[in-house]
């Protein structure tokens, strides 16, 4: 089975999420995992902050006249994030009793990427308890 040739802006991601990755790094981050994927969704990078675990979602937008790369973060974006961050979770044991935080790169420099500043820690409230960690995912996933 072959598999399609990706284009470039599938390329481009790739740089910017590395870029992104380096600049974590310089902040103190352990990159954990590139583009982890469920059935929920894709999680662009997992890190490792102290004693939290991060969820990390890099944004590029060429220029803000349509918006900020962090305002096409919809409702229904956090939301399929939130899951993926819970399946993996349920997924890796180890994370049981680690707070957990998602975080945004935003990227809006059109030439050179390394020049973005834009890291918004806790976009969303997502330090879930142990207890409230499968609430929710098991609704979505009931067969029948």
């Amino acid at each position: 089975m072959s598999t399609k040739p990706r284009g470039p802006a599938y390329n481009k991601g790739i740089l910017l999420e590395k870029i992104a990755a380096d600049y974590l790094q310089t902040k103190g981050l352990v990159v954990l995992q590139h583009n982890f994927n469920c059935c929920f969704g894709e999680i662009d990078l997992i890190c490792q902050h102290q004693n939290e675990l991060v969820f990390v979602e890099v944004r590029y937008r060429k220029n803000t006249e349509y918006g900020t790369p962090e305002e096409t973060i919809t409702f229904a974006k956090q939301k399929k994030l939130l899951l993926t961050a819970q399946h993996y979770l349920i997924q890796n044991t180890w994370t049981t009793n680690s707070p957990c935080r998602l975080d945004v790169i935003a990227i809006t420099v059109p030439e050179n990427y390394s020049d973005f500043k834009e890291y918004i820690c806790n976009i969303i409230d997502a330090k879930i308890p142990i207890s409230q960690r499968t609430e929710g995912y098991h609704e979505k996933n009931k067969v029948g």
